[in-house]
């Protein structure tokens, strides 16, 4: 049952996304026909039947309110958290969770967006992409992952090949012939180059990776507390709402 600080929503489908990945979409449980609004970067908690508090990205369009996707790594270390989303709840089921809020927000005066992620961390970086498209922005994505298999969301990346705005680079570093990401220093015009003229106009959101843990109230980072955050590259612009985020 919904209290007045969680909302009710049913399981519509559950897909494959990459090799232990599962997406979810959840959709909104009569009185309510739609679901609150959100902004690219926000998450949300669900309330498990088992009494574990986790949180997850969204992913999908902050102007869809008739549903929210979210993508779940199985971890190897789980404490119940992601193993009950894979291997219990199923479509059909219902949840209860919160509101979305949001930690990692998009700047989106930005003239340039630069996204990096490793893995899972794929995730809250797909609404900021899917805004960036709306509001015309360039972005450039650097995405890494152990193989293809183990990289979710690939074929929705791929859609933007053709675009003359994007730019694509993944990392796959356990394919043969593959190396690994240099984060040493940020991309400001293209890959391993020197900072350029527009580079402080830009802003750099990376996330790389989650852990099965329960959001705690201040943590900067859904699921994960502050000490256990890893930034991977520096923010290019500085931006009050938010700091580099690592999920």
């Amino acid at each position: 049952m919904s209290t007045p600080e969680t909302l009710q929503v049913r399981v519509r489908a559950v897909t494959y996304e990459a090799e232990g990945i599962l997406g979810f979409e959840l959709v909104p449980m009569p009185p309510l026909k739609e679901l609150p609004p959100f902004t690219a970067g926000s998450h949300i908690d669900l309330h498990l039947p088992n009494g574990l508090l986790r949180s997850y990205s969204l992913l999908n369009a902050p102007h869809e309110r008739h549903r929210y996707l979210i993508g779940v790594n199985k971890d190897a270390q789980s404490r119940g958290g992601s193993r009950y989303l894979h291997e219990v709840l199923h479509a059909g089921d219902t949840l209860a969770i919160s509101a979305p809020r949001n930690n990692f927000l998009l700047d989106e005066t930005a003239s340039l967006n630069v996204f990096i992620a490793g893995g899972i961390g794929i995730t809250p970086l797909m609404s900021m992409i899917a805004r960036s498209q709306a509001l015309g922005t360039p972005w450039k994505l650097h995405y890494a992952a152990r193989t293809r298999r183990h990289a979710a969301f690939l074929e929705t990346l791929h859609g933007y090949h053709n675009d003359p705005s994007v730019e694509l680079s993944f990392n796959f570093d356990q394919e043969p012939d593959s190396r690994r990401l240099d984060l040493s220093r940020p991309r400001c015009s293209g890959a391993g180059a020197a900072p350029a003229a527009g580079c402080a106009r830009q802003t750099d959101h990376s996330d790389t990776g989650n852990r099965d843990r329960a959001g705690r109230p201040g943590s900067p980072h859904p699921g994960e507390p502050a000490a256990q955050r890893r930034a991977e590259s520096p923010r290019l612009q500085p931006s009050a709402p938010s700091e580099p985020h690592a999920e």
